[in-house]
């Protein structure tokens, strides 16, 4: 079993690395089917990253989906929900019980050479960037001082 901080593990198309309490997962290649994502990090982890469990815990994740956006000759049509989806269901059983633990989800296409993803995983602070109520104070604060245009009929 693996515990503390520890740099890349994994030899094969999964590697997973932990950091100041996070996950990070780095898979080669990028799919928006869930198959191929599971069978990776399913591999690593029960060859070479044994005693990772799921828990019932709130998380926040990160996924930047990486490939050559800016090649033609190499770009492929690529949703970003639909490889986030496939990311969080290859997860699930082995980060968490199920995706809906997933309480803050960005995901971004990042332009690279090669098609890879990166998820980083951590626990999800509550409030940590603001709160509906918080944008909404903001939106009425903007709107109060806003430059109001004259009536055009009086």
């Amino acid at each position: 079993m693996v515990s503390g901080d520890h740099g890349w593990i994994g030899r094969g198309r999964a590697r997973v690395a932990r950091r100041d309490g996070r996950l990070y997962f780095e898979i080669d290649g990028v799919a928006t089917r869930t198959g191929p994502a599971r069978k990776a990090v399913a591999e690593l982890c029960r060859k070479e990253y044994r005693g990772l469990g799921p828990t019932f815990e709130p998380f926040a994740v990160s996924i930047w989906i990486e490939a050559p956006w800016t090649d033609p000759a190499r770009r492929k049509k690529i949703d970003a929900d639909n490889v986030a989806k496939a990311c969080l269901d290859a997860l699930s059983g082995i980060v968490w019980r199920d995706d809906s633990q997933v309480q803050r989800l960005v995901v971004e296409k990042v332009e690279a050479d090669q098609p890879r993803i990166l998820i980083e995983i951590g626990p999800h602070r509550a409030g940590a960037n603001g709160s509906p109520d918080d944008i909404r104070d903001g939106l009425r604060e903007a709107a109060s001082t806003s430059i109001r245009r004259p009536d055009p009929t009086g």
